[in-house]
């Protein structure tokens, strides 16, 4: 059907076919034929294709879209071209010229209509497929088609110095590397095509091309057009010719130009003394004159100020007492009345505010000098525990590192060697040869490898006679008899040798005897600690037999007695174990064990500490059960009684945690964390940094994970942490990562949109808690510097971005915590605040919707200091003075919407505000009568765009006039008509655009006059409208 309507199409003439072309693109004729010459729809009807090609391309040449002429341009015709290459690409892979050629040919009708396409043809890709071929067809195909299309009188005029470059290098390339003479051939002519309609223009684009002429000399000199290689070589060294005369020209331009200033330089110097004196007895004087003059115009306009303020306030009171007078009579002392009623209140209010501040003020001075104090004991404290790390530190005795070295790999061995062999070889001794210290290096070393052998044997005979005396112990130990049967002979073969173990045993078996003695109920009370100070004494004794020296030599006569509830065997085995090397004291405990496992008693269980065998109980065998309520108070009650073990405890929860989540075990996981928020909420402030660093490297480990759940975990022990006041402070505690993993979650993208809200969610919780924990103390990482600020912001703006509005969702959750943020920000901290928020509006061109209005709504309800927004929107507004008119006017939507929100507190700087509005109107208005928007007139801009930003300018200036008190919009009023441009009189109201000298000067005054009086007729509408509610 669109076939037929083309065919008919083509067959009009006149405007009919115009018209008819117009009414095809308008009803969308053109682009369903475009449409279908696709490669999915186009199956081997190549012929056909080929002719709704020449038809398409015959209803474009000539069609009149009106005021859809743009998108015929700028959408259409690059989809007609990219297509016509494309079907042009497929036939060529079939090998069918003529079809091609007919391709070729509506390209060429379209291009030399529409000349703005030849660079999209010039880099299509399917026509780079074209040249490339090695089908000398195809590659004359090409150049015939540029040569047709060169031909047209118009289309080299209307083509840019960078498309004839392209033109250029494509068909000097085809002649470096076809050996085709018909190619070659139509290149030449092609090129004399060029030359004689460019003429000039040519001559600077061969420059780029050196030894054109020698290439053309060379290889196609006898192909049978040497008449046309003569005169496209005689072309191109005239190029070359009028660039060495242009440089011989330009020298002598420079050189008579040197020496020219440098005789006006000769004859200056002659009158210099006297040009200066004079120079500075004039500008003296100029000087004076604009600063008498500047100060006479100060003058007067300070006193026409105060004069017009005068004025005001007298009618103000004029018109009040006329309303006065038309008052009944008995209603003057009620209204009397109640002014004193308003001004006394008043007086109060001023009052009560003054008080507040001087009492605020001594508070901050309070707590000024409480946190310098604190400050200054925390560095006290600081330099008091470096000195006595360093007095620690220079009591242990410094280890001899040059004799073996423990951990040294055979890498560095190599590289210290080498070192070594450096050293020597470049500071060689003259005293002493080479030879002779490889001779002392060689004894030096023979010294104490014999020395290492025989320390080495005498470290094998000590540990072989240890082990012969543990297992003669041993034995003896397996074969002793019971206690009442037991001789003085038998008993003195068990007696200790060290002094301090049988001291510590004395005291354990009197402790035990008095325990003894004591009534039930005392004895009730002291059991469950009796085992846990049998560990303990246990796990001492072990580590101080461990400590003690292998050379020690105990004397006998010193018995061991054994702990209470420890049998006699263990514990001559300890004694016995205290003169071992500490490495088979392992060996030593394990036959321990199984001596006494049918006994029930474990040596290894007694020597795990009870914080440990606490946290173990904790959890259950099924994951599934949870946490085991009771070991856990029993966990708590522990760490409490305790808290110097809650390193410990955090540290080994972090362990298990781990180890459960490399393991996939993912329930004893949520278990773990939920044992450390508990222990976080019970603990005390002073204790809570005792666990605080393994609990937030147990939360890293969780949040890098990939696991959504473990993500809400984590977060969820961070948001219950964050909300904990810690009272002592923390100066190497860094939240950077949380920062940082937070901000990903937020922009997370997951293919399920209730995990990725989720997660969301969860980052926008992570946030807030970070910035309530570290907002409020100063001893943290500063969360306002622009570093975090940048990932935080931006991750949030996303978030409120998003459409889907529900209880709980992103955007909920991101406005909460954004207001929240705000809310917190001091005034040092807002302009680091605010900036991100401005560059992401920007980047994510949001300044023409809504959204940036919502934005700063939010903005100017949460933050205290509001007019230090209305200053930064200010700034960043005449940053953008070079933007399109639809940014500005985005922006100036935003400044309306914070004045209307600030309600009055925009600052002092109330003029400076209508200035640069007033700045802004007038560089609209040169925009509009320019038609661009920059300094070099490629931007354009339309009447509409920048009418729209007019009125937005004007309005925000009559809503922020409307917010000044009565008496200040005399003085705005003033300022504003001072803007009018006059005959005499031109204020530069910011940089003019280039060009603008030469616009009329009436349309200037017309425009800006106009919409000054539309401002002062907006003010008046508002004086009558608050008039009139007075009257009545």
């Amino acid at each position: 059907m669109w076939t037929e309507v083309l065919h008919v199409a083509s067959l009009q003439t006149g405007g009919t076919l115009s018209r008819l072309k117009c009414r095809l693109f308008e009803s969308g004729v053109l682009s369903g034929c475009v449409s279908l010459l696709e490669q999915r729809h186009v199956r081997g009807e190549w012929s056909g294709a080929t002719a709704l090609a020449q038809t398409i391309s015959s209803c474009c040449v000539g069609a009149d879209p009106g005021d859809r002429s743009e998108a015929f341009d700028r959408l259409f015709l690059p989809s007609v071209i990219s297509t016509l290459l494309s079907l042009a690409a497929r036939i060529m892979k079939l090998k069918c010229v003529d079809l091609l050629q007919k391709i070729l040919d509506s390209v060429s009708w379209i291009l030399q209509t529409h000349t703005h396409l030849s660079a999209q043809v010039l880099s299509s890709r399917h026509y780079e497929m074209l040249q490339i071929c090695e089908e000398a067809s195809v590659s004359l195909l090409c150049v015939q088609l540029w040569t047709h299309t060169c031909s047209h009188r118009e289309f080299l005029s209307r083509l840019t110095n960078d498309c004839l470059s392209l033109l250029l290098n494509d068909v000097i390339s085809q002649l470096a590397v076809s050996t085709d003479a018909e190619v070659g051939g139509a290149c030449v002519r092609l090129m004399l095509v060029l030359a004689h309609q460019l003429k000039a223009r040519l001559p600077p684009l061969l420059q780029d091309f050196r030894g054109l002429d020698r290439l053309l000399d060379n290889d196609w000199r006898g192909q049978g057009f040497d008449q046309e290689v003569d005169q496209l070589i005689n072309i191109v060294q005239s190029s070359e010719s009028m660039e060495q005369t242009e440089r011989v020209r330009a020298a002598c331009v420079i050189q008579a130009f040197w020496r020219s200033h440098r005789t006006r330089r000769r004859v200056k110097s002659l009158r210099k003394s006297v040009k200066t004196l004079q120079t500075k007895y004039r500008s003296h004087r100029q000087q004076q004159q604009k600063q008498q003059e500047a100060k006479l115009w100060e003058e007067t306009l300070r006193y026409q100020v105060d004069l017009r303020r005068q004025q005001a306030r007298r009618n103000f009171h004029l018109k009040q007492r006329q309303l006065l007078q038309l008052l009944p009579p008995e209603q003057v002392g009620c209204y009397l009345q109640q002014c004193e009623l308003q001004a006394a209140e008043l007086i109060q209010s001023q009052w009560r505010g003054f008080t507040q501040r001087r009492r605020f003020k001594r508070m901050r001075e309070e707590r000024d000098a409480q946190r310098r104090e604190e400050r200054a004991a925390a560095v006290i404290q600081r330099a008091v525990r470096h000195f006595l790390s360093r007095r620690r530190s220079a009591k242990i005795p410094p280890s001899l590192f040059w004799i073996g070295q423990r951990g040294l790999t055979d890498r560095r061995r190599a590289e210290l060697k080498k070192q070594v062999h450096d050293y020597i070889t470049l500071h060689t001794s003259s005293r002493v040869s080479v030879e002779e210290c490889l001779r002392l290096h060689g004894d030096v070393q023979q010294l104490l490898a014999s020395q290492s052998v025989v320390q080495q044997r005498i470290q094998e005979q000590r540990i072989e006679a240890l082990k012969a005396q543990s297992n003669t112990l041993l034995r003896a130990m397996r074969d002793a008899p019971a206690l009442s049967a037991v001789t003085h002979t038998q008993m003195t073969s068990f007696l200790s040798g060290s002094t301090h173990i049988a001291a510590r045993a004395r005291d354990s078996h009197n402790a035990l005897l008095q325990a003894q003695r004591f009534p039930w109920w005392r004895r009730s009370v002291i059991g469950p600690d009796a085992e846990e100070n049998q560990s303990q004494g246990l796990s001492k004794l072990v580590s101080m037999m461990c400590s003690l020296p292998r050379c020690l030599s105990m004397p006998r006569g010193m018995s061991l007695a054994p702990p209470p509830g420890i049998r006699r065997s263990v514990a001559i085995t300890l004694t016995t174990a205290c003169r071992a090397p500490v490495r088979l004291l392992q060996d030593v405990l394990s036959v321990c064990d199984h001596q006494t496992s049918h006994s029930g008693l474990c040596c290894c269980w007694a020597l795990r500490p009870r914080y440990k065998r606490l946290v173990d109980n904790i959890f259950p065998e099924n994951p599934e059960d949870g946490l085991v309520k009771a070991n856990m108070e029993k966990l708590t009650f522990f760490a409490l009684s305790a808290p110097e073990k809650l390193d410990r405890i955090a540290a080994y929860l972090s362990e298990r945690l781990t180890r459960d989540l490399h393991r996939h075990r993912y329930g004893y996981v949520q278990i773990a964390v939920e044992a450390l928020e508990q222990l976080l909420s019970a603990c005390h402030s002073q204790s809570i940094n005792l666990l605080v660093e393994s609990f937030l490297r147990t939360l890293r480990l969780l949040l890098e994970s990939e696991r959504a759940q473990l993500h809400e975990l984590a977060t969820g022990a961070f948001v219950a942490f964050a909300n904990i006041q810690e009272d002592s402070p923390s100066y190497h505690r860094s939240y950077d990562f949380f920062v940082s993993r937070f901000s990903q979650m937020c922009l997370c993208e997951n293919e399920d949109q209730e995990t990725q809200d989720r997660i969301r969610v969860s980052g926008i919780r992570g946030l807030q808690g970070v910035v309530r924990k570290t907002v409020d103390n100063e001893f943290h990482i500063n969360i306002w510097e622009p570093q975090h600020m940048e990932q935080i912001l931006p991750a949030l703006m996303v978030n409120l971005q998003t459409e889907n509005i529900h209880s709980g969702s992103p955007a909920e959750q991101t406005e909460l915590c954004f207001r929240d943020l705000l809310s917190r920000a001091a005034y040092g901290h807002i302009t680091n605040a605010i900036k991100p928020v401005l560059m992401h509006l920007d980047s994510h061109h949001l300044w023409e919707e809504d959204f940036a209005v919502h934005v700063f709504q939010i903005v100017m309800c949460s933050i205290q200091h509001s007019h230090l927004v209305v200053q930064l929107i200010l700034g960043h507004l005449d940053a953008n003075s070079r933007s399109a008119a639809s940014v500005r006017t985005g922006i100036v939507q935003v400044l309306r919407a914070a004045v209307t929100k600030a309600t009055g507190s925009i600052g002092p700087t109330v003029l400076e505000v209508f200035n640069t509005l007033l700045r802004q109107l007038r560089q609209s208005v040169d925009y509009e009568l320019t038609g661009y928007y920059d300094n070099v007139g490629k931007r354009q801009t339309s009447s509409a765009e920048e009418r729209e930003l007019q009125d937005a300018v004007v309005h925000t200036i009559g809503s922020f006039a409307h917010t000044l008190p009565v008496y200040q919009r005399s003085e705005v009023m003033l300022f504003i008509m001072g803007k009018i441009p006059v005959p005499g009189m031109y204020p530069d109201l910011g940089s003019p655009t280039k060009g603008l000298e030469d616009l009329p000067y009436l349309s200037v005054f017309l425009l800006f006059r106009q919409h000054i009086w539309r401002i002062i007729m907006i003010q008046v509408d508002f004086d009558a409208l608050n008039t009139s509610s007075l009257t009545l």
